[in-house]
């Protein structure tokens, strides 16, 4: 490993960071979007001509028989703080329906949703990466194996020396 490191963008620090086992909100939006569907509310939400987002028509009949079905929930206001977090752009249409759209949320493209990342990630993401290019580059070692205990815990980085491992 060569002495000299370059910072990780925040995008490479986003594969270090632990993955939620549960579905990931946009993938939600797609179940939902289907469950209306089947259930013929499209006349409550429904994808946008093109596929490239979706149109919620009527708010309290989608607070009430979609959103509570899908996401255990009925705020509407919660709903709409996640897809601004999630990076939706939302668009009041003519007739007073807002429509959402996120250029990797496309209709019958489930898994382009894979690539979105909440604005909560992100910025860990960012603070992960900046913090591993101010870390120092030489990684601390142990020089012999420790048997029977658990394994040797590092000190907070104090100086740019190398850390020494500690036993408990």
């Amino acid at each position: 490993m060569s002495a000299a490191t370059t910072a990780p963008s925040p995008s490479s620090a986003l594969a270090l960071l632990p993955r939620s086992t549960s579905k990931k909100f946009p993938f939600k939006c797609h179940e939902m979007l289907a469950y209306a569907e089947k259930n013929g509310l499209e006349d409550i939400v429904s994808w946008i001509p093109g596929g490239k987002g979706f149109s919620v028509h009527d708010n309290q009949a989608f607070c009430q028989r979609v959103l509570k079905a899908t996401f255990s929930h009925s705020n509407f206001k919660s709903f709409e703080k996640q897809l601004n977090n999630w990076g939706f752009e939302r668009e009041v249409l003519e007739n007073g329906s807002k429509s959402y759209s996120n250029p990797s949320f496309i209709r019958g493209r489930k898994s382009l949703c894979q690539t979105m990342t909440s604005k909560s990630t992100r910025k860990k993401a960012a603070e992960l990466a900046a913090g591993m290019s101010s870390a120092t580059s030489k990684p601390a070692t142990c020089s012999a194996p420790i048997r029977g205990g658990s394994p040797p815990q590092l000190n907070p980085i104090q100086s740019d020396t190398q850390q020494q491992p500690t036993v408990n």
